[in-house]
This record gives structure tokens, sequence and C-alpha cells, in this order.
């Protein structure tokens, strides 16, 4: 699949430079802007991007961009989208809109119009985002579902948590090779050992879970086998000395 599909990257405030370097490594052209990375991939780097970007929370990819001063025109707009090229004949949508500085201000309403060209489903969930800024309209699939921190691991956790993204991206601001010893004395539910580790034996941090993009039609021709095996033969077999403890 050689097509390229516009994506943005959402992570959170702060630590755009670090997804937006994790995304080069994996032959992305992205830029930074605010709470996010603005990329064009193929179909092989989306689903690598899934697999391995560790402080990336999730993918967005751009399914249509037109303008709609009226509900007319938003109607229009949305009729000439390929919607069998993106979505199962029967996914269970949820829509999200956001309206800003536009005369299409009624969310409610917008929803409304959205929900009469897509139906409803019973099928594999999918999440919709409809973003209205000054009558200029984007229409987004969620690629990641379930936000990419879900890693897989995490069965039980402690107070107020550090999402698995935010230790992933401490481990790699903090300058670590990954090959000398590694010390948390504090370490709470020990997630910023646990990534440090992934990291250091190179383990895909999405390798455990599944992903919304893999139910569209349009990505079939995503060769699931062969990009197991080739992340599978990158992982290291050895873990660096690690230390963790905490009351």
């Amino acid at each position: 699949m050689s097509a390229r599909i516009d994506t943005f990257t959402v992570c959170q405030p702060g630590i755009e430079q670090i997804t937006h370097d994790e995304l080069v490594r994996l032959g992305a052209k992205c830029r930074v802007t605010h709470g996010g990375i603005i990329a064009s991939l193929t179909w092989s780097q989306l689903a690598l991007a899934s697999l391995q970007l560790r402080t990336a929370t999730r993918i967005l990819v751009r399914v249509a961009r037109f303008d709609a001063t009226n509900f007319n025109e938003l109607s229009v707009g949305l009729r000439r989208i390929d919607w069998a090229h993106w979505l199962a004949e029967d996914a269970d949508v949820e829509i999200r809109v956001a309206s800003t500085a536009s005369k299409l201000y009624h969310t409610d309403a917008i929803e409304e119009r959205v929900r009469e060209v897509i139906g409803h489903g019973s099928g594999a969930p999918q999440r919709l985002s409809v973003r209205i800024d000054h009558n200029l309209v984007t229409i987004s699939l969620d690629a990641s579902g379930d936000p990419l921190y879900f890693r897989g691991w995490r069965t039980e956790a402690v107070a107020a948590p550090i999402r698995e993204t935010l230790a992933a991206a401490l481990v790699l601001w903090s300058g670590w090779d990954g090959r000398s010893p590694l010390v948390d004395p504090c370490c709470g539910s020990g997630t910023i050992a646990i990534e440090a580790a992934m990291w250091a034996r190179r383990i895909p941090p999405g390798r455990n879970r599944r992903f919304a993009f893999e139910e569209w039609p349009c990505s079939d021709g995503v060769d699931w086998d062969r990009m197991w095996a080739a992340v599978d033969a990158d992982v290291r077999s050895s873990t660096p000395e690690i230390h963790a403890s905490d009351i």
C-alpha cells in the first residue's frame, strides 16, 4: 500500500519534540505543533507508529476537509466521502464534535447530520472527530482506539499512577543509554522501570494490543505477519540492570 495519509499524532503538551523524533526514526516526514505532530504517513508507517511509538497518546487520520457555512453544505461535504472505504458497514461509530468561530455552532445538530450519513451499527467501535474552525470542516478517524498508553501489561495501579507515555518520555529525555544500570528509588507501581526495560530491549509498546484502524476496509493491504516478524526480530534478549523500589 503506497498511498499516503495525513495524520495528527496526539501527545501530552511539552513532549512534542520527543514524539516528533520517534516518528522521524520511523522514516516519517513531520512537523511539531501544539499538542501533537502533523505527518504524512504510508499505511505501513501508520502501523509501525501504532506499534512502536512510546510517547504518543493516539493517532488521528484525516478523512476529509472542506468548507461549510450552513447545514446543507455540511451534508453535501459529508456525502462526498467514501465511507465504505474507511468504515465497515456495521461499525459502531462514536462521534465527537467541536466548533470554533463558525456559523455552524450547534454541536448536537452537527452530530445529527453526520449520523444521518453514516448511520448506526453494532460492530467494532470507532471514533470519528468532526472539527469546524472558521467554517473549515475537518473529518478525522481515530486510528488507535484505546489510547496508546494502554500497553496491555498493566493489570493494577497505585493511586495517581504515571501514564506509560509520560514515563517513556522521561526515560528518553533522561539520556539513559539503555545499557548502564538504572535506579528508581521511589518507583510507585514501577511504570518508569518497566518502560525503561521495554525501551532497552526494543519491545514494541503496542505489541500486546489491537488498534481501531485494523477494522478499516482500506487497511487490508497491511502485511501484519511480516511486520510482527520484523519487530520481534529486533527485540534484544537481555535486560540491563534495573533497580526499582518503594514503600
